[in-house]
């Protein structure tokens, strides 16, 4: 008996077969693949790259969600879940500035040892106080927000400018309040960025310089 032997373009057409079955199943999961990547994205091991928890967060005269004024460093970072980063070579300096990682545009001075105050600006806007006043707002806002409570006073290097200091009224609940917010007006009494913490690092101009 002679063997039979296939011809090859019948071997030409199985193996086209088998990989347009390959391609339409990959077709067929590819978007399955690509909604669990994104639903469940990977971390990486730096803590730096992990998540803080001041997502979503006003900005109080006390702090920024659970980082807090007069809280040093250590006690911030295990707040928040981050190790904050120096932003001055000698962070051992009486008074120096640290930001958080995936933050920009929050500054936090740090006066010996301590969390004096925690600045906002522009990259940051969206941050507010809890009256929902923050950078954009105008001085008649924030005169709408805290009646009675702003007091102005000129800008240290910016004639046209004014800066205004805002301190909460006292409650039977927190007594009289030791720390204040300070927004920066331009000339059109537009708020272009402000600041929260204790005094006198509160009203230093020119940041440690003070």
């Amino acid at each position: 008996m002679i063997p039979i032997q296939r011809r090859p373009f019948l071997n030409s057409f199985s193996l086209f077969l088998s990989a347009l079955a390959v391609v339409l199943a990959l077709h067929t999961l590819a978007p399955i693949l690509i909604d669990r990547a994104i639903a469940h994205p990977s971390t990486g091991t730096d803590p730096r790259d992990r998540p803080t928890a001041l997502a979503n967060v006003t900005l109080t005269p006390d702090g920024l969600g659970p980082l807090r004024i007069n809280a040093s460093p250590t006690e911030a970072e295990a707040a928040i879940g981050t190790p904050l980063d120096p932003w001055e070579p000698n962070p051992s300096a009486p008074c120096h500035f640290h930001g958080i990682p995936g933050l920009e545009g929050v500054g936090l001075m740090v006066s010996n040892g301590t969390i004096a105050r925690i600045d906002i600006w522009e990259p940051a806007a969206a941050i507010t106080t809890p009256a929902r006043i923050g950078i954009g707002n105008t001085l008649r806002d924030l005169e709408r927000a805290y009646p009675g409570q702003v007091r102005l006073e000129p800008h240290p290097h910016l004639p046209r400018w004014r800066n205004a200091i805002v301190t909460p009224r006292a409650n039977a609940a927190i007594g009289t309040h030791l720390n204040h917010w300070l927004f920066t007006l331009d000339e059109g009494d537009q708020i272009r960025q402000f600041r929260a913490g204790r005094t006198p690092e509160l009203t230093w101009a020119n940041g440690c310089a003070s």
